[in-house]
């Protein structure tokens, strides 16, 4: 037998007691027991790991050998609990099963794995190689770890080393936990600014809580844990909520505009202007910031920038702003296009800077805007939808506050009522009423709260025929029942209490129980004798209204929208600003365009009678402010010439105005004459009134030198200035002005150059002649004017002579003529509140020498025409104005009437007059700058339209301003439909309504009024139609095949009105007792004959009243006789609204009586003396004989 204990290769011998044999044997060794398998950790703590593993059931398995960190050991069991471990700290296993022969498996199984590095306590430290994370409350202990990361899990950072994703395996904790990282500072930074940040809700959050420079070691606490990084901080981040930095700021004058950012650190946010630093302030991160700047540098452009800064760095953002003219968008009344910096290419006019638009100065409302866009400064094309009208409604409180308020609102520069509202009282009307809302715009009528009195008998007048009268009065009741009569016949009776309202309501077009009458009575008196209701509060408004239908157009312009939220209209056609033009855009408003190559036009109203001509209005903030004829259209402006001189400046602190700080300068400046080859004259307005201010030299002028009236303190009127070509025959005139005509004497008839032999007469009389060759100038410079010498008045150019064998005539082309009388300005003279202070050459100047205060409420006199109106308001709110007078105005103003949308091949009658409406003949007319010829007596000419498009017609004459208009001509088409039909017509009257095409009546026509129909026409075009709502309406014509029409009419609603002419009465002076007698003329300025009750009001009492009857223009004097009751003292006597002051004095004393009853006295003492003895009659004799003895 043989027992090998080795393997490998041995020999063996054989022996028998004595050696057999030897022989090589190879030991194989056994492989022992499988290896154990499924070795894992069951369990680890902070000082012990348990391994657990399957032992092999094979192979004569007897136990284990365990080596740990080279500690060997065996066992039989599964499992090994190692203890008395250090934390935190790395153990390998390794095991090898053993049979029961103690064979070995050569197989090693292993584990490596750690102990526990958090163990429960408090600040416990978990180190690892560049981190240290103490826990400051560890309730159950584990595992912290502490990953280096391959990359940046998000986020943008400048990070300094790695990123250390720090974990914990089933760690218990509370409390904060410090983590500190070290770090390498690279070269180049600023090591203050080093931090450790925290990886939190997809952000990097900085938790630096302290830096240690010298073992360059940052920590932080925190109470979670993720990844780590020491990193340079970023710099705070603007993010700009608006305006966005690519916007252009544009704004004007002082306007502000606000901005708002987030910051995404907590930073100072500075503010600059250019460079200018205009504010700092800290803001909190996240936390939205506004700031609003009020820009106080010139017109330019900016660089408006904000600058969010701190410790970590600073970020900026930057917008261009444009600082535009305080007038850019809107506040002037003329727009330059010569002037792109100041003038926007969307302009608006508005209430405060176009004088037309209605404007409550007390209240500072008015929503009328007029808004055109230009495609450029030099394109006169106006798109379709680029000129744009708006209006709203607003409040405004009745005048009796009783009632409270109603909606008023602006349309087309007048004013109209727009609604009762549910801040109106319920004695007028218990729901809102809105005519508006049925596009229907009524005109104010009477609005007031005049004490006024009604006594039995009496009436008391309204407007538009309705009268107020008293049927009966209840005196214990203090009631009073009213009667309403419309020319003459009753309409309404109502019962009116003390201090209650009257109220008639109607159906007033689409509007049912509308009421258009209230008047409040105030007091109810019941005497023996008489009578009274006396009313405080008088409201009314038209039965008349202007329709507001959509698409109803009101000359260029079209109705979009029309509602109870306001009126909105543009142009449905393209348009042009034509040189020199006049456009109609609708009602009475037009735009003047400038006859120059430069575009340049402003909106206008010429107007009839007085009306207030307003600047620009300053309102509270404005303590300061300028107004020049840009925006005060009462100073003088040649706006084809662009010339204006005068400018009034003010600046005030409150309601005051000190001394010297109402400025007002005058520059004279140069002009072209009309016929350009005279050069140019100098002009300046004064107080808001052209004059010429001398003559500007040349050698074809009409003087080789300068002469100065300014400067000699002489202002003269311009009366002619023209470049018409006229006519002088032999035996005519050429009329001028202030009596002066000129005629020809003779005409040379020599060989060689005509001549001509001119004479010039004043009132008849010859003053100056002279002879003048062709291209020669007539010049009458009388000796002395003031104390000008050999100063011109008169030029009149010699175009041309002819002579002929029947007729000779001289050609005259270019015509100035100035005033003799001037007006003196020297300094030191007072005009009004101010006083001349700089009279020269270069300009006049004056201010204010005393103090004046802006008194709420007032209107105070400036100087001449210019006053300033202030509002009835805490706020000061106020604007200079003159009253001008459309007639006076227009009296030398041509004004051209046409046809305003006619077309090709219509013959259209052109009607020239004067601004009061006299037919002009003779005035040359021209059809886009081409003569078409001369009106006839009665200043008409008829002209054929040839072509499409827009046209300008103008008008001259000798002596009077040339007139302009713009007509739009439609091109000729044979299906067009038109109205044979007066453009007014009275209601309730039947009027045939003809519809025509190409001059042939069109049978089967729909007529619309105000978009309903109201017939077909019959075979002739004929629809008899009664209109019975008056005001202005859009009627209209279609039928299939044609072209529709629409055409705007006015209904005139036939009334009386009565109103007187004057008022007399004599004697001068009326004592108590005695009769006085009061007449007046008496004019029915209606339309119907009517009889109407005339009252005579003594002290705001009718103390007498006659009916008088008279047709439409008929005049009548009504007469009175009363005798005076009233105690002495001034009373105001009335008929129809005219009034004057009635002196009233005690009966005096009858002298004649007096001296009388002395005679009889003085005769019965005698007789007594003398019967009695007392005296004798010689005695009395010689007494009465003067210087007897």
């Amino acid at each position: 037998m043989f027992n090998a204990s080795a393997t490998g290769t041995t020999s063996v011998t054989a022996t028998n007691g004595t050696v057999i044999g030897t022989a090589s044997v190879t030991v194989i060794p056994r492989p022992g027991p499988p290896p154990v398998t499924n070795l894992i950790v069951a369990g680890r703590g902070t000082t012990w790991i348990n391994w657990t593993w399957v032992n092999p059931a094979t192979g004569n398995f007897s136990y284990t050998m365990v080596t740990i960190n080279g500690n060997s050991t065996q066992t039989s069991n599964n499992s090994f609990n190692y203890t008395t471990l250090n934390l935190g700290t790395s153990y390998t296993i390794n095991l090898q099963t053993v049979d029961t022969f103690g064979d070995v498996n050569s197989t090693v199984i292993s584990n490596t794995t750690y102990t526990l590095n958090t163990p429960i306590g408090t600040n416990v430290v978990v180190s690892f190689n560049n981190v240290n994370v103490t826990f400051s409350q560890v309730n159950r202990e584990g595992n912290t770890l502490a990953d280096v990361l391959p990359s940046n899990p998000g986020g943008s950072i400048s990070s300094i080393g790695s990123f250390y994703d720090i974990t914990t395996d089933s760690v218990f904790y509370n409390g904060s936990i410090t983590v500190q990282v070290g770090y390498v500072p690279p070269a180049g930074i600023n090591e203050s600014n080093i931090k450790l940040y925290h990886w939190e809700n997809s952000t990097w959050k900085d938790v630096t809580t302290y830096l240690d420079t010298a073992n360059k070691t940052v920590s932080g606490i925190v109470t979670s844990l993720s990844p780590f990084v020491v990193a340079i901080p970023p710099a705070p981040a603007i993010t700009v909520i608006g305006p966005p930095v690519a916007t252009n700021i544009e704004t004007s004058g002082s306007d502000s505009t606000t901005f708002q950012i987030n910051v995404s650190q907590d930073a100072t946010v500075s503010w600059f202007w250019g460079s200018t630093l205009v504010n700092s302030s800290p803001v909190s991160a996240g936390v939205p910031f506004s700031f609003t700047y009020v820009p106080t540098s010139p017109p330019d452009n900016y660089t408006f920038s904000v600058i969010a800064s701190n410790a970590n760095g600073n970020d900026t953002a930057n917008w261009t702003w444009s600082v535009r003219s305080k007038t850019y968008f809107r506040g002037n009344r003329v727009w330059n296009g010569a002037k792109p910096n100041e003038y926007s290419l969307d302009y608006t006019w508005d209430p405060l800077s176009f004088y037309a638009f209605y404007y409550d100065l007390d209240t500072g409302t008015g929503n009328e805007a007029l808004k055109i866009h230009l495609n450029s400064y030099t394109d006169r094309t106006i798109n379709a939808g680029s000129l744009q009208y708006s209006t709203q409604p607003y409040s405004v409180s009745f005048q009796q506050t009783n009632w409270g308020q109603y909606n008023v609102i602006g349309f087309m520069a007048d004013k109209y009522f727009a609604g009762y509202t549910s801040g109106t009282s319920g004695d007028i009307t218990k729901t809102p009423v809105s005519p508006l809302n049925n596009n229907q715009l009524h005109k104010i009528l009477v609005d007031d709260n005049t004490q006024r009195t009604i006594t039995a008998g009496s009436t008391l007048t309204l407007q538009e025929g309705y009268v107020i009268k008293i049927k009966d009065v209840d005196a214990a009741g203090r009631i009073v029942l009213l009667s309403l009569l419309k020319d003459g016949a009753e309409v309404d009776t109502q019962p009116v209490s003390q201090g209650g309202t009257y109220v008639y309501s109607k159906k007033v077009g689409a509007v049912s129980d509308f009421p258009i009458i209230a008047v409040y009575v105030s007091n109810v008196f019941s005497g023996t004798e008489i009578s009274a209701a006396f009313t405080k509060g008088i409201f009314q408004i038209s039965e008349s209204f202007v329709s507001t239908n959509s698409n109803n157009r009101y000359g260029m312009m079209e109705i979009t929208t029309a509602s109870s939220a306001g009126i909105t209209m543009d142009n449905p056609n393209s348009f042009s600003l034509s040189q020199g033009s006049t456009i109609n855009i609708m009602g009475d408003l037009s735009f003047i365009v400038a006859n120059n190559d430069t575009l340049r036009f402003a909106p206008m109203v010429q107007r009839s009678g007085t009306y207030e001509v307003r600047g620009t209005v300053a309102q509270n903030n404005d303590t300061s402010f300028e107004w020049t004829p840009m925006n005060f259209e009462g100073f003088y402006y040649n706006l084809d010439d662009d010339v204006g001189t005068e400018k009034l400046d003010i600046t005030r602190s409150g309601t005051s105005v000190s001394s010297h700080n109402l400025i007002y300068t005058s520059t004279p400046q140069a002009v072209s004459y009309q016929y350009s080859n005279f050069g140019t004259f100098k002009v300046i307005g004064f107080m808001a009134d052209k004059y010429f201010a001398g003559y500007i030299g040349c050698p074809t002028c009409i003087t080789r030198q300068d002469i100065s009236t300014i400067n000699s303190q002489q202002l003269h009127k311009v009366l002619i200035d023209d470049d018409t070509q006229r006519v002088i025959y032999a035996g005519s005139t050429l009329t001028l002005n202030d009596g002066y005509v000129v005629k020809i004497k003779d005409v040379s008839i020599g060989a060689g150059a005509a001549s001509v032999w001119l004479s010039l007469l004043k009132d008849g009389t010859e003053v100056f002649n002279d002879v003048k060759n062709k291209g020669d100038i007539f010049i009458y410079a009388p000796s002395k004017v003031g104390t000008v010498s050999d100063l011109p008045i008169i030029a009149v150019r010699i175009d041309n002579i002819f002579r002929g064998t029947e007729a000779t005539a001289a050609f005259v082309k270019g015509v100035f003529q100035i005033s003799e009388n001037y007006t003196s300005v020297r300094t030191g003279d007072n005009f009004g509140i101010m006083q001349v202070s700089e009279v020269s050459n270069n300009q006049i100047q004056m201010d204010n020498p005393n103090s004046f205060s802006l008194s709420s409420g007032s209107t105070m006199d400036v100087m001449g025409n210019i006053q300033f109106k202030v509002a009835d308001s805490t706020d000061v709110r106020f604007y200079p104005f003159i009253t001008a007078n459309g007639t006076t105005v227009a009296a030398n103003q041509l004004i051209i009437d046409a046809p305003a949308t006619p077309m090709v091949r219509d013959t259209i009658t052109i009607n020239v007059t004067d601004g009061t409406g006299i037919p002009i003949e003779n005035a040359e007319v021209s059809f886009d700058g081409n003569v078409i010829g001369n009106t006839n007596t009665n200043g008409s000419l008829d002209y054929i339209l040839t072509k499409s498009g827009q046209h300008t017609i103008s008008a001259t004459r000798l002596g009077y301003n040339p007139g302009t208009i713009t007509i739009q001509v439609a091109e000729y088409r044979d299906i067009s439909l038109k109205f044979e039909l007066p453009a007014i017509l009275d209601q309730g009257i039947p009027e045939p309504i003809k519809v025509i095409s190409n001059g042939t009546a069109i049978p089967g026509t729909n007529i619309t009024l105000d978009g309903n129909s109201i017939g077909l026409t019959d075979s002739d075009g004929i629809l008899n139609y009664t209109f019975d709502i008056s005001g202005t309406h859009n009627l209209g014509a279609s039928k299939t095949g044609y072209i529709p029409v629409i055409r705007e009419i006015s209904i005139r609603m036939p009334f009386s009105e009565f109103q007187a002419l004057d008022i007399n009465f004599t004697p001068s002076v009326v004592f108590r007792n005695q009769n006085y007698f009061v007449w007046a003329n008496i004019s029915n300025v209606g339309t119907k004959t009517g009889t109407l009750p005339v009252g005579l009001v003594v002290n705001s009492s009718v103390v007498q009243s006659q009916n008088v009857t008279l047709a439409p223009g008929e005049k009548q004097k009504i007469n009175f006789t009363q005798k005076m009751t009233l105690a002495p003292g001034n009373y105001s006597v009335e008929i129809l609204g005219q009034k004057k002051i009635m002196q009233v004095r005690e009966e005096p004393i009858n002298i004649f009586l007096v001296a009388g009853l002395i005679t009889i006295i003085g005769a019965l003492i005698v007789y007594l003396l003398t019967t009695k003895n007392k005296i004798s009659l010689d005695v009395i004799r010689k007494k009465l004989k003067f210087g007897g003895t």
